[in-house]
């Protein structure tokens, strides 16, 4: 009977050290110390990305006492690093005003057609096809509708629900698809959706050669602005659904900026996103490295962030 008494208490105390075990995912790179202190000998760089364990809940000196998943231990910076922590439960009606979010795409949701226009932007103008290059995308990503100006409803989804729909393997440019690829993704292209996630990365898509969707200009006010969303709070970038604003919608949303929306990346305060799901078949080399998925909400065409327990549109904040 003792010997029973024991076990059950190891078994008691190993179940309340699973509950009590926290997780933590490096935001910025970042040195593994052997001790809570820049001064205390490096023991490994840590990437962005990478997931560690908690040995302890708090942190000390504004380092937090860790552990990889290879078992090294040791301290990394606070400042680096974003503590998983359980995402506030939002309620079903604050999430999705239309009801219950849906956790699967219907075939049968309205798809309008884009609307085409002309860019008029500080480098000069560009056509809803960009350069040309491959205008079966670019149509989807240039467009300038909303579902309000097209009548139609946002269709409430999960995270989830973007990050498992299915794709074809097929080459970077639309162009070279074949028609029973394009069949794959018509039924959903082109829906108007919301959905609800957490911001850890905020990119311009400028400098460099540019984009051909954007006839390669390379101003911030002139390309698009990639964000990764995803699931929990605290997970990495490579798990994220893509989600960009493109500068004809920047132009009519100057809070539109990384200054407005900082205190919503990397934090356990949420997002919901508005826009059109889109494919975007060139950019298979980032798949778990950047994005999950290449379906993504492109263009956005509403951002809120959720503030004193209640959505706010990012166009109201001042």
């Amino acid at each position: 009977m003792r010997r029973l008494l024991v076990v059950l208490l190891v078994c008691l105390w190993g179940v309340v050290c699973v509950a009590q075990t926290q997780n933590a995912v490096v935001k910025r790179n970042t040195y593994l110390r052997k001790g809570p202190s820049s001064a205390d000998e490096k023991i490994l760089l840590l990437k962005a990305g990478d997931e560690l364990e908690l040995v302890e809940l708090e942190a000390s000196d504004n380092y937090y006492h860790v552990r990889t998943l290879d078992g090294e231990e040791g301290y990394a910076y606070s400042k680096n690093v974003t503590v998983k922590q359980a995402a506030e439960k939002i309620r079903t009606d604050l999430a999705a005003p239309s009801g219950q979010p849906s956790e699967e795409f219907s075939s049968t949701w309205e798809k309008p057609a884009p609307k085409k226009t002309t860019f008029h932007g500080q480098e000069g103008d560009c056509p809803w096809n960009g350069d040309n290059s491959d205008s079966g995308t670019f149509v989807n990503k240039n467009r300038a509708d909303t579902a309000e100006n097209d009548g139609v409803q946002y269709h409430d989804v999960t995270w989830a629900a973007i990050a498992k729909l299915n794709y074809p393997v097929a080459k970077p440019l639309r162009k070279n698809w074949t028609p029973d690829q394009i069949a794959e993704i018509t039924p959903f292209e082109g829906e108007a959706i919301r959905t609800i996630g957490y911001i850890v990365a905020f990119k311009p898509q400028s400098g460099g050669s540019g984009e051909g969707t954007n006839c390669h200009f390379n101003a911030p006010a002139d390309t698009d602005t990639h964000m990764a969303l995803v699931e929990g709070v605290g997970e990495a970038e490579k798990t994220s659904v893509v989600v960009e604003f493109t500068p004809r919608f920047l132009k009519a949303h100057p809070n539109w900026k990384k200054s407005k929306l900082s205190p919503w990346i990397n934090s356990d305060s949420p997002v919901r996103i508005s826009g059109w799901l889109m494919l975007d078949p060139d950019h298979r080399n980032h798949l778990n490295r950047f994005r999950s998925t290449l379906w993504e909400i492109h263009p956005i065409t509403k951002i809120e962030v959720w503030q004193d327990n209640t959505w706010v549109n990012l166009d109201t904040l001042k």
